[in-house]
């Protein structure tokens, strides 16, 4: 059994996405979502709304609470309406909610849910977002972890969020996946994925196990998550490496800058083989200034939630390889999947296990 995790009640009217990721998580778990289900702290949230407006209407506020938590929750409610009315747009038919479908909802969960790959994707996105934000905590249930309960999550969800970039980046750009995240040995897995690489692109051809260096042979995945592949009428055009990360700090060991592609270059026989390269950086938040910087630093194309979500839709299928690749990412993605849906969230009087609201399916 893995832990838990609650919604810490809000005390303030936050950023829109937050709203929006905790009607979510209500609408998976309880079918629905109104506004009377998110989690408040009414005293607090009815002071801090008050203190937050000019001057000389705040005293009114704060001598009526209730204005202050009816327009507080007005606000709230309002930001939810708009920015899923957004992101259905931006997913489409993968967008897991119905929007407002009768008065009092706000989202409703469709039905379908389980087969909705690219839609639990985007929730388990969300539920990190509320994790980033420290908008959740996690807790131990009899059995399970003692000691950061947390990583019941995070780590399933780094490996899952190196394939939803790889995904996002394939349909960006028109090319072809192989994913490299997921390999743990040099000598088992990294050299027959780039092996799987170089006869996808026909072209060029992995190194074997007793040439490589000590670094090298050390060395799980490259340093590279994801390699996507564009052509042009069966003729390789560019090599896209990926670097997806959803930490928070330390982000330059990350960047796929010049520095990288050579070291990825170094695993094949003749590392020109695949030119040209191009690098790209992906993170889970919103655009972020600093990070962007980085990204320029490194000449390394910058990958946000934005350009993710608008990418998130299942692979092209039309050639039998990108078949292959397509269902390859998708059996991955389930696998992080399965074990994210096995924890349990919280409420006040009942508890909810998500893959029985999210996903429950069967991997061969």
């Amino acid at each position: 059994m893995v832990s838990y995790f609650q919604i810490k009640e809000l005390e303030r009217v936050e950023d829109d996405d937050i709203h929006l990721a905790i009607a979510e998580i209500m609408a998976v778990c309880l079918g629905e979502c109104g506004i009377e289900d998110i989690p408040c702290d009414n005293d607090e949230l009815a002071k801090n709304y008050a203190n937050s407006r000019p001057k000389d209407q705040r005293l009114g506020y704060l001598e009526e609470p209730q204005l202050a938590r009816k327009e507080a929750l007005d606000n709230i409610e309002g930001s939810i309406r708009i920015l899923a009315e957004s992101r259905a747009e931006q997913l489409g038919r993968w967008y897991p909610f119905v929007v407002a479908p009768r008065d009092g909802v706000l989202l409703a969960r469709k039905a379908g849910l389980r087969e909705n790959v690219e839609g639990t994707c985007y929730l388990c996105m969300q539920l990190h977002l509320l994790y980033s934000a420290d908008r959740i905590e996690f807790g131990m249930l009899p059995g399970g972890r003692e000691e950061k309960p947390h990583l019941d999550f995070t780590q399933p969800f780094q490996k899952l969020f190196e394939i939803i970039a790889g995904i996002a980046i394939a349909n960006e750009t028109g090319g072809l996946p192989i994913l490299l995240g997921e390999s743990r040995s040099t000598k088992r897995q990294l050299l027959a994925r780039l092996s799987s690489v170089c006869r996808c692109a026909e072209r060029g051809a992995a190194k074997a196990f007793d040439q490589l260096n000590l670094n090298q042979r050390q060395s799980n995945d490259g340093g590279i998550d994801a390699v996507i592949l564009k052509k042009k009428e069966d003729e390789l055009q560019e090599t896209i490496l990926v670097g997806a990360t959803i930490q928070k700090s330390h982000l330059r060991k990350k960047m796929v800058d010049p520095q990288a592609i050579h070291r990825f270059r170094g695993f094949l026989i003749d590392g020109d083989a695949l030119s040209p390269y191009r690098g790209f950086f992906a993170h889970p938040m919103p655009y972020d200034i600093g990070r962007r910087g980085l990204c320029g630093e490194t000449n390394c194309r910058y990958f946000h939630k934005d350009d993710i979500l608008r990418n998130l839709r299942p692979l092209s299928d039309a050639p039998p390889i990108a078949s292959y690749r397509k269902t390859s990412a998708e059996r991955s993605a389930i696998v992080q999947l399965r074990r994210i849906g096995q924890l349990t969230f919280r409420l006040e009087f009942d508890d909810y296990r998500i893959d029985d609201a999210i996903v429950n399916a069967e991997v061969d």
